[in-house]
């Protein structure tokens, strides 16, 4: 058997943040498995997002709040990171959030929210009639591929450290030991941290835990000259979330000047599955044309399409903890779409972790033994579930106005039936609220 200090599951941004983090402040040896090559970090917009990914239906409990918390602690600590590996990681240094003129209820409401952390701009480049827009003149960008290279060229030359290109098998036993599949090869640590993203659950299939789920985000990569010349340089141009799966259109600069990332839409499956939707791309094609620039620069621009899973929990909660049965075992995924920007702050604790045993009470909520964590309750759950589906219709053309007040009731009565079932199969409380996002999938 090889013997490491610690062995890490993922390569995503936790994973090799991680990785570089222990290596730069001890002696540790470490073993990084990972092969997903569909993880969320390096398929992502990369926005270091506070108050862009603000919604109505944010900060109703302590779960909201912190987050919104290490999201602001996040935004400094990255300004950290990039400094000691790379500058030019940051691609775009502020944040433009527009809100067009015949938005849906919900984007409204979403954008009233995070107007509160914004100001009031004028955009003289790109007027839209009718449209808002709102200035986050701290909310910034990276190049994800960036950033993975300079943390790679560090901790791949760092002879306390070994990378195994496999998929792991653990279970929740006293002992310490990581098994590979491919190279039938058994790994003992003295700790191991599990952050695959959407693949932990089949990591931790033996068990008890929080399930964890996946949303498969489509976007594309674009590049254009005309839309280059176009718009605001280092600038993100993005909306507010605009119901469904949580989508929203977001436009952000790359390393190349003319190079863009165009996202993103997102379905939740119970599978490792990353096929995207010919709706999504004819969406966006939509978006970039008569919401972000028009119709001329769209025809002009080049594509290829992107893909990543998100990793998402039953209750919508981050897992973050070591589990009851085995503290020398802890596992970080569940972040949905805030893991890259709470990345930094999550892997302070992890390091804690690693010197002290343990990590702040203030994560005790997010244990991956937890009770699970009620939406809301079960009326509102409901509600809001046929309001953010409803306007993801809406957004999409797919209803008109005169059937607007027959789906409403048919999501409702949809979201009763699904609540009923998934109460019954999982033994929850009558009025147990369950995450709209997770209610789409069952």
């Amino acid at each position: 058997m090889d013997k490491f200090d610690l062995i890490i599951i993922g390569d995503g941004i936790l994973g090799k943040l991680t990785a570089l983090r222990v290596l730069e402040n001890t002696n540790c040896k470490i073993a990084l498995i990972g092969n997903n090559l569909n993880n969320a970090s390096k398929a992502s917009g990369a926005m270091i997002a506070v108050y862009g990914e603000l919604e109505d239906t944010k900060l109703y409990d302590e779960h909201d709040k912190l987050i919104l918390n290490l999201s602001e602690r996040s935004n400094s600590e990255w300004r950290k990171v990039i400094n000691n590996l790379d500058k030019k990681i940051i691609t775009a240094k502020k944040t433009i959030v527009y809100l067009k003129n015949n938005a849906n209820s919900l984007e409204k409401k979403c954008f009233k929210t995070i107007s509160n952390y914004g100001k009031s701009f004028d955009n003289k480049r790109n007027p839209k009639k009718g449209a808002k827009y709102l200035l986050l003149k701290d909310e910034f960008a990276i190049s994800s591929k960036r950033l993975f290279d300079n943390i790679d060229s560090i901790i791949f030359n760092n002879k306390n450290f070994k990378y195994f290109d496999d998929q792991a098998v653990i279970n929740e036993s006293n002992d310490n030991r990581v098994q590979l599949k491919k190279n039938n090869k058994t790994l003992i640590s003295d700790k191991i941290l599990i952050a695959a993203g959407s693949n932990s659950s089949n990591i931790t299939n033996k068990i008890k835990m929080v399930p964890i789920y996946s949303g498969v985000g489509t976007a594309l990569e674009i590049e254009s000259k005309e839309l280059s010349d176009f718009l605001d340089k280092n600038t993100v141009y993005r909306t507010a979330n605009r119901g469904g799966s949580y989508c929203g259109v977001h436009l952000v600069p790359r390393n190349n000047k003319d190079l863009f990332y165009l996202g993103a839409g997102n379905y939740l499956t119970k599978n490792q599955n990353s096929i995207g939707r010919m709706a999504t791309v004819k969406y966006l094609i939509e978006a970039l044309s008569k919401e972000i620039s028009n119709d001329y620069i769209a025809h002009k621009t080049k594509m290829k399409m992107v893909y990543g899973n998100r990793p998402i929990s039953f209750d919508n909660k981050p897992v973050l903890g070591v589990l009851h049965k085995n503290k020398r075992i802890l596992i970080a995924s569940g972040f949905n779409r805030v893991g890259l920007t709470l990345s930094p702050v999550i892997t302070n604790e992890i390091l804690n972790w690693l010197k002290n045993s343990k990590i702040n009470s203030d994560f005790d909520k997010w244990s991956p033994n937890r009770k699970l964590v009620s939406f809301r309750d079960k009326d509102m759950a409901i509600k809001i579930y046929a309001d953010f589906f409803l306007s993801n219709l809406i957004e999409h053309n797919l209803i008109n106005k005169n059937m607007i007040s027959i789906t409403k009731d048919k999501l409702l009565k949809e979201a009763q039936i699904k609540h009923n079932l998934i109460q019954k199969k999982f033994n929850l409380k009558t009025n147990f609220g369950i995450s709209p996002e997770i209610l789409s999938i069952f």
